[in-house]
């Protein structure tokens, strides 16, 4: 079962590990605003970045740090996690779309896919 969740390829186990990561972190994010316990505020939004990419700087500093293109890939890795987390509080703070559901697995959705392409160029 373990093999099934976390190949032996490289890649792969990088990109699972990265949506569970993104997965449980931007889902804790939504509940929170969505119980009401916070607001979003730029202070929030800024702290909500940080905390999704501490532990996916971890991830690759544990997959890609051998092959030397550990910072290459972090930096876009922030760039990516930043641009999409502000984004999509952006439009909950705007009132666009209300917090559901769909909305979140969207928004995870949105964030691996170009985090995705990212571990692909520098992992592969």
């Amino acid at each position: 079962m373990y093999a099934l969740i976390f190949p032996n390829i490289l890649f792969l186990r990088a990109l699972v590990i990265s949506a569970i990561i993104i997965a449980v972190i931007d889902t804790l994010m939504f509940y929170v605003i969505w119980s009401g316990k916070r607001q979003i505020t730029p202070l929030f939004v800024v702290g909500a970045i940080v905390v999704t990419m501490v532990p996916l700087a971890i991830n690759l500093w544990f997959h890609i740090f051998p092959y030397s293109l550990f910072l290459r890939a972090l930096v876009l890795t922030a760039i990516i996690v930043s641009v999409t987390d502000a984004v999509m509080f952006y439009v909950l703070w705007s009132g666009r779309r209300k917090l559901t559901p769909l909305f979140v697995v969207g928004a995870i959705f949105i964030t691996m896919v170009p985090l995705a392409i990212n571990f692909w160029v520098h992992i592969l």
